[in-house]
């Protein structure tokens, strides 16, 4: 009887020491996600969502979580995928596919795949940055295999990728009010220049015409011909200069270019 109350009382000591061991190792995943979350509502709040923020975003997100990779893989019109545009935090993401962005394959929630992948099975959990303009990105982890996600840290990776999605639309938005208020800018310089400078220089061309018509004959003999066709390609020039400058100023070009 004292050899089994020994062994179960050994065994009670193994598993508090256990579960002491994995409640202190969860109490510290706590506290890093919660400072990595202040760090991201401040460093969101205090400025713009830039390439080196999200870079650094990035890094602290593998660090809190342990795994060996996180890439956010933004999409260039909602429903394709570009290769030239993705930040990552160690390498380029080894899951990454061509159909990621294809919401019949995706879902919009969170995903968990194992792939082989150079002869290693990698586990991937993806999410995608979703706005009312469409997919801003994908929010991709690369981490083991046997890699165990508790609940609280799905819910970090949950609202990293809504804080990102959201400062994100905020900030694309931001710059769309700012370049169509710049072209609407360029719209008032346009016109201004075209009743005044534009007519200024019609004005005088048409005048040097009319003096090179009536005094031509004077204007040959006192040797001032030269001054007048200086003078006529000077203003060409500068009326040619200024519709290039007023053509510019009035091309609207989308964002995503030809």
């Amino acid at each position: 009887l004292v050899a089994v109350m020994s062994a179960r009382f050994e065994a009670i000591q193994v598993e508090t020491k256990w579960t002491n061991k994995n409640s202190t190792e969860k109490v510290r995943k706590m506290i890093l996600a919660q400072d990595f979350l202040f760090k991201l509502t401040k460093l969101i709040g205090s400025s713009e969502l830039s390439e080196f923020a999200i870079k650094k975003t990035l890094a602290s997100l593998e660090q809190v979580l342990n795994v060996s990779n996180v890439a956010l893989v933004f999409s260039e019109s909602g429903s394709s995928i570009t290769t030239q545009r993705a930040l990552f935090s160690s390498a380029w993401p080894l899951s990454f596919e061509e159909n990621m962005f294809d919401e019949s394959i995706t879902p919009a929630s969170i995903s968990h795949l194992t792939k082989l992948i150079k002869s290693m099975c990698v586990q991937c959990v993806t999410l995608p940055l979703s706005s009312p303009n469409g997919r801003l990105g994908i929010l991709l982890i690369e981490a083991e295999e046997n890699r165990y996600f508790d609940e609280f840290e799905i819910k970090l990776f949950e609202s990293t990728a809504q804080m990102m999605a959201i400062s994100m639309g905020f900030q694309a938005k931001e710059q769309e009010s700012r370049r169509v208020a710049l072209l609407e800018e360029r719209a008032v310089i346009a016109r201004e220049l075209h009743d005044s400078l534009a007519q200024s220089l019609s004005y005088m061309k048409f005048q040097l015409a009319r003096l090179q018509s009536v005094f031509g004959n004077q204007v040959l003999k006192a040797g001032a011909e030269d001054i007048v066709n200086d003078l006529r390609e000077g203003l060409d020039n500068a009326y040619r200069e200024l519709r290039e400058l007023l053509t510019t100023f009035r091309v609207r070009m989308d964002v995503r270019g030809l």
